[in-house]
C-alpha cells in the first residue's frame, strides 16, 4: 500500500480505517474566499460595467444556482449519504440532479458566482469562475471521483461513463 493511501486509511476516533475523498480544498471556504477577493477587487480596482439586463440574467443565475443546490441536497439527503468530503459516502447518488452532472453543487456554485458578476457588475467575480474550475476540478473532483471508484467500483465506473463531469 502507498504512503498515499496509508494516509487515507488512517483511523478516524477509533481503530478502524475510514477511507473518504482526499480533497485538497474545502469548497464552501473557496467559494467565499472567491466571492470575497473579487468584491474587495472591484472595490479597489474596477474592471468593467455591465449592461442593466446582464443584471437581470445575473438574478437569474443566481436563482438557478440556488435551487440546483437545493436539489442537490435534497437528492443526498434521499440517498441517505453525506454531503461532507471529509465523511465516508454510503450511496451513490445517481439521479436527480445526478442524472445530468457528477458534480451539480460544485456548478451550482461556479453558477452562482458568475451570477453574482453579472447581478453586481463585478468583472472579477467572472474571471475568479475560471479559477474556481479549475481549483475545485483539480483539488476537489479528481480525489473524490478517485474515492468513489474505490468505493463503489464498477457501480461508479458505469455511472462516470453515464454522465459528464459538469454538463
Amino acid at each position: 500500500m502507498s504512503d498515499e493511501q496509508d494516509e487515507l486509511n488512517e483511523p478516524i476516533g477509533g481503530n478502524t480505517p475510514v477511507d473518504v475523498a482526499a480533497t485538497k480544498l474545502h469548497p464552501p471556504k473557496a467559494l467565499l474566499t472567491w466571492i470575497v477577493v473579487a468584491v474587495v477587487l472591484d472595490f479597489f480596482l474596477p474592471l468593467a460595467t455591465f449592461a442593466s439586463e446582464l443584471r437581470w440574467v445575473g438574478f437569474c443565475l443566481v436563482g438557478v444556482a440556488l435551487g440546483l443546490f437545493a436539489w442537490s441536497l435534497q437528492t443526498f439527503k434521499r440517498v441517505g449519504t453525506d454531503v461532507k468530503t471529509t465523511t465516508p459516502a454510503d450511496n451513490l447518488a445517481s439521479d436527480g440532479p445526478y442524472g445530468i452532472s457528477r458534480n451539480p453543487i460544485y456548478l451550482a456554485m461556479i453558477t452562482l458566482g458568475v451570477g453574482l458578476g453579472l447581478l453586481l457588475g463585478n468583472m472579477w467575480l467572472l474571471i475568479g469562475a475560471i479559477v474556481f474550475y479549475g481549483l475545485i476540478t483539480k483539488l476537489v473532483i479528481e480525489p473524490e471521483e478517485a474515492y468513489m471508484e474505490r468505493a463503489f467500483g464498477d457501480k461508479y465506473i458505469t455511472y462516470r461513463c453515464r454522465v459528464r463531469r459538469w454538463v
